[in-house]
């Protein structure tokens, strides 16, 4: 009985991360297409000079093996895969039209990630070690099977909550400029000690101690 309710449980939840992962992808369609609409005449030109590298026999459309054969020449191993293929292929006719292949440039410049775990590529939500470039998708995330450590440290932050703690840093390492060049421009000599400090956030504070020589 247990089993049959566990396993019904799984299916819906193995639906659902589908769903999403569809509504993922459309999202990254449609901001493709904003941006391609929003930029410039040299940005649109640039969209079409990497559409025009790809098409190789010149038909307007990229199938699989010259897709494969640009991410190979390109070092986007990663996605040399027919999974993430049929992903970008939104109207399922085995090949990509110019807005699919916007997307493509759109994941690439904005840098998105794939799951250090699964390969997978990440359309939504991920989380990042605060150590190194280690990025997770949200299933291996939940499943808290990958063992991703420095030295028995792990810390993984989702890309909302990096975002906000790269921002935090910088505002911290704003001050500390300016505080320099304040003491500079009053010709102040200070001795500073700059302390470096890391919060659980991932967020790199920096406090000061002076003292008047």
């Amino acid at each position: 009985m247990d089993s049959n309710r566990d396993a019904r449980s799984t299916r819906e939840e193995d639906v659902g991360t589908s769903l999403r992962r569809q509504r993922e992808m459309e999202d990254l369609h449609e901001i493709a297409r904003a941006h391609y609409r929003s930029g410039s005449q040299k940005v649109r030109d640039l969209a079409h000079e990497f559409f025009n590298s790809m098409d190789s026999d010149g038909d307007g459309r990229i199938d699989f093996p010259e897709f494969q054969a640009f991410v190979e020449h390109e070092g986007h191993y990663w996605m040399n895969n027919r999974y993430f293929f049929k992903e970008l292929d939104r109207d399922g006719n085995e090949s990509l039209d110019f807005w699919e292949v916007m997307t493509l440039y759109y994941i690439i410049k904005s840098g998105r990630p794939f799951c250090g775990s699964c390969a997978n590529f990440v359309p939504g939500i991920f989380f990042s070690c605060v150590e190194c470039p280690f990025t997770l998708c949200f299933g291996c995330y939940r499943s808290t099977k990958c063992d991703h450590n420095h030295n028995g440290r792990t810390q993984l932050l989702d890309n909302y909550t990096m975002l906000q703690a790269k921002q935090d840093s910088s505002e911290a390492t704003q001050i500390i400029r300016y505080t320099v060049c304040l003491i500079h421009f009053d010709n102040v000599l200070l001795k500073l000690i700059f302390i470096q400090q890391r919060r659980q956030s991932g967020c790199t504070i920096f406090n000061i101690l002076s003292s008047r020589l």
